[in-house]
């Protein structure tokens, strides 16, 4: 990010989708995917997240273990108490 404006436009779109994507923007060739872990008043506390080479954790695939981060997120959240 290298502007205000673009990193406002990305935790809009952080927020809606409810999680947030790398692709090459720390590393080249490293994509990344990532899910908040709330505390029992609803702040995002952690994140869990997957990463790898841009050859196999591709954007398609980074949409497709959305769900199964998500749901290790929720179980965590769970666990503390919301």
């Amino acid at each position: 990010m290298t502007s205000l404006a673009a990193l406002a436009a990305e935790l809009d779109r952080v927020r809606r989708y409810g999680y947030a994507t790398s692709f090459e923007q720390l590393e080249a060739g490293l994509h990344a995917v990532a899910v908040p872990v709330f505390d029992p008043r609803g702040e995002v506390v952690a994140a869990i997240s997957a990463s790898g080479p841009s050859f196999r954790l591709t954007r398609r695939r980074a949409e497709e273990i959305v769900p199964d981060l998500a749901g290790a997120a929720a179980e965590l959240t769970a666990q503390l108490g919301r």
